[in-house]
This record gives C-alpha cells, sequence and structure tokens, in this order.
C-alpha cells in the first residue's frame, strides 16, 4: 500500500510477479512506489507483490484503504507493507491506525508499517500513523555503518502507551537503477526489507501465516544484531522490545510457537488464568531463554476507548519458584528472558489482568526461544 502509484519510469526487478490495483493517489512522489515494490522483489524474489494506493473517506473508523477478501487473490495476499504515515503531530490513535487494527484483527494478515521519518513538516517523534496501530508490527531505521536507529526514525509511543517501534530494521539500500541511482533510506525502505524477510521465513514455515499475534511474538523473542544505541534513543521504551535486528538464522531456528484463540471466554479458568508447561525441549541449566506473548485487539475498541481492551500478563516459574514476570499495562505483548536455575521443565502462566470488552475475542501468539546467549 502507497499514498502513490508507481513510476513507470522506474523498471521492477521483476514485472512478472507484480500487479497493480492502484488508482489515483496523492502528490506524494511516484517512484517511492516502485523502491518499495523492489526491496520487496530484491529481499523475497519468488513473492507476488499487488500494489495499492491509499485512497477513502477518514471520517470515521469505518475508513479502510484494505484491500477486502485478501485471501480470495491468486496467490493469496498474506502480508501487507505500508511506507507510508499520516501526519498527527501528536500521540492520536487515528482513525487510519484503527483501521489497520480493525484489519489485521479480522483477516489475520502481517502488517508491516513505517515508524515514519522525523522532517520539517512533521517535526516532532511521535509514530506516523497508520504505526501506532496495536496490531501492526511497526519498523524503525537502523543505519548498518552504525548499528544505531537513525536520529530521524520516529519513536514516540501513542497516547494509547504500547511501545512502538516493535522492531528495528537495516535501511540505506542501494539497488541501482531500481532505485534511480540513489540509496534508499528512512523507515520507507527498512520496512520492505523486513516485510520480505518475512516472506522468506513463511515459505519456509507456514506456522505463522494468518496468526500476526504469533509473528510479532516470534520477532519480539528473537533477534541476532544488537542495536548499538536502543537502550537510550526510544526514550519511552520500557519494554523488551526494539533492540535488536532479526536475521534468516536467527528467525528460523531453536524455538516453539503457539497460539489461542477462542471466544472471550475461553482458555482462561475462574481466575481468569490459565498455565502450561515447556518441556519442548530439555532445560538446560545456566542457559537462557526467552518468552513471549502477543494478543489482537478491535481497533473500534482502542479509538474509543484509549487503551487496549485485554491487558496480560506473562509469569515464568520452575521448581514453583517465579523466575521471570512481564506486566506492561500498556503493550499488547508481554516479553521475558531470564536464566534456567536448573535442569526442570518452565511453567508459564498468562493471566488476563484486565478485561474490559467481553466482545473482543481470544487471539494470544506464544513464542518460546531456548538458548538464546
Amino acid at each position: 500500500m502507497e499514498p502513490s502509484c508507481r513510476d513507470t519510469n522506474v523498471p521492477i526487478v521483476n514485472i512478472s510477479k507484480y500487479t497493480s490495483y492502484c488508482s489515483g493517489g496523492s502528490n506524494f512522489s511516484a517512484y517511492h512506489h516502485s523502491w518499495v515494490v523492489n526491496v520487496l522483489q530484491y529481499a523475497a524474489p519468488l513473492a507476488h507483490i499487488y500494489g495499492f494506493s491509499t485512497n477513502g473517506s477518514y471520517s470515521d473508523t469505518s475508513y479502510s484503504p484494505h484491500p477486502p477478501n485478501p485471501f480470495s487473490y491468486s496467490p493469496p495476499m498474506e502480508i501487507g507493507n505500508h511506507s507510508y504515515g499520516y501526519i498527527t503531530l501528536d500521540g492520536t490513535y487515528a482513525v487510519y491506525d484503527a483501521a489497520m487494527d480493525n484489519y489485521i484483527y479480522e483477516h489475520g494478515v502481517i502488517n508491516f508499517v513505517a515508524a515514519g521519518n522525523i522532517a520539517i513538516l512533521d517535526p516532532t517523534p511521535f509514530v506516523m500513523s497508520p504505526g501506532k496501530a496495536v496490531n501492526a508490527i511497526t519498523v524503525g531505521a537502523v543505519e548498518p555503518a552504525t548499528m544505531n536507529y537513525a536520529s530521524y526514525s520516529k519513536w514516540k509511543n501513542s497516547y494509547v502507551g504500547n511501545n512502538k517501534p516493535e522492531v528495528g530494521m537495516y535501511t540505506d539500500l542501494y539497488m541501482g537503477n531500481y532505485s534511480s541511482g540513489e540509496t534508499f533510506n528512512g523507515t520507507s525502505a527498512a520496512t520492505p526489507l523486513l516485510a520480505g524477510l518475512t516472506a522468506d521465513y513463511m515459505q519456509a514455515d507456514v506456522f505463522t501465516k494468518r496468526h500476526p499475534e504469533v509473528y510479532k511474538a516470534h520477532l519480539i523473542t528473537h533477534g541476532s544484531s544488537f542495536i548499538a544505541n536502543s537502550n537510550s534513543f526510544d526514550a519511552d521504551n520500557t519494554s523488551k522490545a526494539g533492540r535488536y535486528i532479526s536475521d534468516w538464522q536467527d528467525i528460523s531456528w531453536s524455538n516453539t510457537r503457539r497460539y489461542w484463540e477462542g471466544n472471550n471466554s475461553s482458555f482462561f479458568n475462574y481466575n481468569n488464568e490459565f498455565s502450561i508447561t515447556e518441556n519442548s525441549v530439555p532445560v538446560v541449566l545456566g542457559k537462557t531463554y526467552k518468552i513471549s506473548i502477543s494478543w489482537l485487539s478491535t481497533g473500534s475498541y482502542v479509538y474509543n476507548y484509549g487503551l487496549i481492551p485485554q491487558d496480560l500478563d506473562l509469569y515464568v516459574y520452575q521448581d514453583g519458584r517465579l523466575i521471570a514476570v512481564s506486566t506492561s499495562a500498556y503493550n499488547p505483548y508481554e516479553a521475558v528472558e531470564f536464566i534456567a536455575q536448573s535442569n526442570s521443565p518452565f511453567v508459564v502462566k498468562i493471566v488476563r489482568d484486565r478485561n474490559s470488552s467481553t466482545n473482543e475475542r481470544v487471539k494470544i501468539g506464544y513464542c518460546y526461544k531456548w538458548d538464546y546467549i
């Protein structure tokens, strides 16, 4: 999805794997559409790319620029890429964010959104919309030369309070004629690079397809390259997200994923909690492990009430002792990293601390990564 249709003067890496459903669009630079397509095709050469433009009415949360019936296409749409943003100049969770969240909740398409770039017309560090969407995976730009978040990469959270961006990815991409002889930078370049990596990964492992809640937990749990300034750059990041860049080898090995999907009353007991024993692989004393959960919410609820409708907490026990806990109040995910205190299996408890809307379904994703370091 782009504000403008592509510039036909910019060649596409593989035009046979690009289909345009684009019409109209804004005055945003048309070459941007072409460059994003080319990053996707460099990263995922076998993927088919569908191009759209962001047209529509912005009057209420019924607005949606997203293609309906995404799985009716051939091949079906599994991933969305959004290398653009609407200027809000503050932390308002806007109709664009609500539309994104409703779409992901309803259809299960994994959507990546650029965090946005600080610029003259948009000088605040607030993440741009629809990057404020709680169900989306929002991407910050990391300069490969320094391994720092770029100074222009937006980071400030919305008034909902959930941490953004959840992940960082490399920018400053050079593609010769496919980027008009220039270096493609900004969060616009980083976002399709991660989307392309995801397409490659999902071809090899279909479990995360149509489960954005699982894949967000997966990305938060993984990461091989530490972003050098991640602990200081994102001043309102109190979570374990956004610290690392994932690569193919890291996201592809040594993990177990699960999901729970059902009605609001499903899975949780009378104490609003449930537990699992994590024994998918033998636990080794002294080794480091990570566990993350992520869950989906309707954008309509977040838009109307300014918070996520279900707040879940994550607890990890070993030999009956609590060894790790994550209880953030506003994030739609929780993450822990810990060292095994013995060779006994872990007991993982998920507690629903708040359940403000019984109309919300349970859509929880889970990822367990062993021997993390």
